[in-house]
């Protein structure tokens, strides 16, 4: 199994991964012509994921946490969200759902993750202002992807947040914010249609818990990396996709 890695960000998670798996370090210009596995889409890791793909292989996409970002990192197998359900039972306790407010929050990601869409974030945010726009007229805020205060800030008296894959749904939905987004794990738990930005879906509460426990049971530490304790929950997944 090769383990492609191309960002220095997290040479730790990678190394504790190795440690605790099969996978080995391996060069970006070796061929993806087995499992194979790698650190977010840039500098030429989106291609490897689909040159591994294309070749009939699985990979095993890593990336920030969904919840407890730097401490924990999410790892999935061939797609860049875990989609799916997992167990109600953990520590998350989302707010209560908020069915006032006052602003509409749209929050955008990197550059290269629209990109990969075919798309930019200045097309991006002007197509999806537009689109609120023909169904409301409450004032809309843009927040930009790694902007220098709490995302708390942002949701405090906010209606709805609007995004595209971003994580900030999970922040929203913990704080009781209904979201709308276009893909992504928050499909599970949001609305795609902007059409309906003033009557939002607001999911039950063992739907969420669940939701949310898928998130939590497809991330991990580097000390839980390097123990092979996420190994052996990520092999007995890939077993089922043989």
């Amino acid at each position: 199994m090769k383990l492609f890695y191309a960002s220095p960000r997290e040479i730790e998670m990678a190394e504790a991964l190795e440690q605790g798996s099969p996978f080995e370090w391996a060069d970006l210009d070796e061929e993806a012509d087995c499992t194979c596995g790698g650190w977010g889409i840039l500098r030429g890791m989106h291609q490897k994921r689909e040159e591994a793909i294309a070749n009939g292989h699985h990979y095993l996409y890593l990336d920030h946490a969904y919840i407890g970002r730097h401490e924990h990192f999410r790892a999935t197998w061939n797609e860049h969200h875990y989609l799916g359900l997992g167990s109600p039972d953990h520590h998350l306790r989302p707010e209560p759902w908020r069915q006032t407010g006052t602003h509409i929050l749209i929050t955008t990601q990197s550059p290269a993750w629209y990109a990969m869409h075919g798309s930019t974030e200045r097309e991006w945010v002007l197509n999806k202002v537009k689109r609120i726009g023909e169904y409301s007229d409450r004032p809309i805020k843009v927040r930009p992807k790694n902007a220098p205060y709490p995302i708390a800030e942002d949701l405090k008296d906010c209606w709805a947040l609007v995004t595209f894959e971003s994580n900030t749904v999970v922040d929203a939905i913990l704080a009781g914010v209904p979201a709308f987004c276009d893909g992504g794990a928050g499909l599970m738990v949001a609305s795609s249609n902007i059409s309906h930005i003033e009557l939002p879906f607001y999911p039950g509460d063992e739907h969420i818990m669940k939701w949310l426990g898928g998130l939590l049971e497809n991330q991990w530490t580097r000390k839980q990396m390097a123990s092979g304790e996420a190994w052996e929950k990520l092999s007995s997944r890939l077993n089922t996709l043989n």
